[in-house]
């Protein structure tokens, strides 16, 4: 297997979460103090259209008056992304982030849902998307994936982080020029193994330690 090129970027999943509490501006401020190129969040919509960053869904009904004051807003989360570095957003449901005056370029979204995705890459073609993915017990064939990115106007995948990414199933996506980032990588093999596969970047809860972990990559 012949090592990349340059090491995948480090994506900080709901900020430095293994330290912080997540999707916490504390979390995104620690984030970056560890050396992450990326920060990832979970983006909901409050009863009254007010995108916030929480994973689970929010109250029926909820507003943003009504929920927690840790709970971020998208302004305030982009507003922490330093020059350089990434937002990495999920789409929790079927929205289209304000990005206000926040370049679309230093965005990448991200959904389970290809209709949501789909919808946010039109409203929003300057940005990244990528499909999530992590049924390989149906998927079949790595080209039926490669397929279902281009059918959906996307430019690549976010991959649960499994055995099942092999050569064999990144050959393809490759091949199409398509991005290619995993999630969730805590260890050090698992990111050491996702560096020799040549991912484009690796989700984890500890950005600097995966920093670490890259080692001569």
């Amino acid at each position: 297997m012949r090592p990349p090129k340059k090491p995948p970027l480090i994506i900080a999943h709901r900020g430095a979460s293994a330290d912080a509490p997540e999707n916490t501006l504390a979390a995104f401020a620690l984030a970056w103090e560890q050396g992450a190129d990326a920060i990832e969040t979970d983006l909901r919509l409050t009863a009254d259209g007010v995108i916030v960053a929480h994973h689970d869904p929010l109250p029926p009904g909820a507003t943003h008056a009504q929920l927690p004051a840790h709970i971020p807003l998208l302004p305030a989360i982009l507003a922490t992304i330093p020059p350089g570095k990434t937002a990495v957003l999920e789409l929790k449901e079927l929205l289209v982030p304000d990005l206000g005056a926040f370049p679309p370029e230093r965005v990448t979204l991200i959904a389970f849902d290809p209709f949501t995705l789909a919808t946010a890459k039109r409203a929003l073609p300057g940005c990244r998307a990528l499909l999530l993915f992590a049924d390989y017990a149906r998927l079949p064939s790595p080209d039926w994936l490669v397929r279902e990115v281009q059918e959906l106007g996307v430019d690549g995948v976010d991959l649960h982080f499994t055995p099942a990414v092999t050569p064999a199933l990144l050959a393809p996506l490759r091949a199409a020029g398509l991005t290619v980032l995993a999630y969730t990588l805590n260890a050090t093999r698992a990111v050491r193994r996702a560096a020799a596969l040549g991912l484009d970047g690796i989700t984890t809860d500890h950005p600097a330690a995966a920093r670490r972990w890259l080692g001569g990559f």
